[in-house]
């Protein structure tokens, strides 16, 4: 039976005090597919300790899900940390960019050069549509294993979760 993992990113994540609502939502939602949840972890919004919470995570599970650190802003560090573990670079992702400019332009915004990240995907994987939001997930499969990055806000988490990171988990 495959073993999921969480990893929640966001320096105001690592006070337990402040609540975590995509956790027990994704526990829930991998249950009811029958992968149980063998780790999770809250991290700050650094390179490193990204890195090094998706390579404990990947040790344990054959699914490891991040929630958070895919905005536009200097401190939105998870494609980083994942790449920095992969060993890669990272890569837009031209479909998303089509549709993040045309969400834009909807809202009487232009895409701006720190908000075209949210277009970036880890080289070699592919982007998860975001119903919600702007910046699109990302679905890497390193050596045979499955990394699912996810934006944390929560109305965009538990969407991008049950309509596209589900459906794919079952087909598996």
């Amino acid at each position: 039976m495959p073993k999921a993992a969480l990893v929640l990113i966001g320096s105001e994540l690592v006070s337990f005090s402040r609540p975590d609502t995509n956790g027990p939502c994704a526990q829930e939602a991998l249950a009811s597919i029958g992968v149980p949840l063998a780790f999770s972890a809250r991290v700050g919004d650094r390179v490193e300790e990204i890195r090094d919470a998706l390579r404990a995570a990947s040790r344990i599970a054959d699914v490891v899900i991040t929630s958070g650190g895919l905005g536009p802003t200097g401190d939105d560090l998870t494609r980083e940390g994942a790449a920095a573990l992969l060993g890669c670079g990272l890569a837009e992702d031209a479909s998303w960019l089509a549709i993040l400019e045309q969400r834009l332009r909807e809202r009487g915004r232009a895409l701006t050069p720190i908000g075209r990240k949210q277009a970036a995907v880890v080289a070699g994987g592919r982007a998860i549509p975001n119903p919600v939001g702007l910046a699109c997930g990302c679905w890497l499969e390193p050596e045979g294993r499955h990394l699912v990055l996810l934006p944390g806000v929560p109305a965009e988490f538990r969407p991008m979760l049950d309509g596209e990171v589900l459906p794919r988990l079952r087909a598996l």
